[in-house]
């Protein structure tokens, strides 16, 4: 691949991170954790597959204790050259660092429970700050970060009549002109296929998650 083209890339891989963050993990039930690899507990830690194998051995063991448990990680290099993770997962502060150290038994783990959204800014802006330190030809043409399964990468904000498509589009424009948005719309208004007369329409877009604050008090319509 060309530089253009890798750097074309990235920028799409860091918006998926991105729109991936802010719309499936939402405070209180949100901890940033570090995951570094001891030498002497795994000997090519500087291989990426042979982290990826151990971090996925991490994630099966998780899933054996924790319902419903949601990831999305990213990885770059120490100046040891063995391989890192940083996770955004759905922890509330409940589960703590000691419980996650057992589970991960590859070397230092490090966890923050996060309880503020500028902080939690903070940690997407450096996830993504990690990923730009990867070359591509280091990534082996991965798209540099991990995530489970099922997370949404959209947001459906649904009127459920006729009459009440008025307010659904309120909240839309709300979301238009928000200087909170942090990368491109994607909006579509589409009739709904409903077996009932009734009219209703599903309103398709990305959000961030402060955005998604000022319109999830009508609950009627999330």
């Amino acid at each position: 691949r060309d530089a253009q083209e890798s750097r074309g890339l990235g920028d799409v891989y860091k918006r998926q991170f991105k729109t991936l963050a802010y719309i499936n993990f939402h405070i209180p039930n949100v901890q940033f954790v570090t995951l570094t690899f001891d030498s002497r507990i795994v000997n090519n830690a500087n291989d990426l597959q042979t982290c990826h194998k151990a971090f996925q051995k991490f994630i099966k063991r998780i899933r054996h204790q924790y319902d419903d448990f949601r990831y999305l990680a990213v990885f770059s290099r120490q100046t040891n050259k063995n391989w890192h993770y940083h996770m955004i997962c759905n922890f509330d502060e409940s589960v703590t660092g000691k419980a996650i150290r057992e589970l991960w038994t590859y070397g230092i783990i490090h966890n923050t429970v996060v309880t503020r959204y500028d902080e939690f800014d903070t940690k997407v802006s450096y996830c993504v700050d990690n990923m730009e330190r990867n070359s591509w030809e280091e990534l082996q043409g991965e798209k540099g970060y991990l995530n489970s399964k099922g997370l949404q990468n959209k947001i459906v904000l649904r009127s459920w009549n006729e009459n009440e498509s008025d307010m659904a589009y309120k909240y839309l424009r709300q979301i238009l002109q928000s200087d909170d948005i942090p990368y491109a719309l994607h909006s579509v208004t589409k009739k709904d296929k409903l077996p009932s007369s009734s009219k209703a329409y599903d309103i398709n877009y990305l959000v961030s998650h402060l955005s998604l604050i000022h319109i999830s008090e009508p609950t009627r319509l999330l």
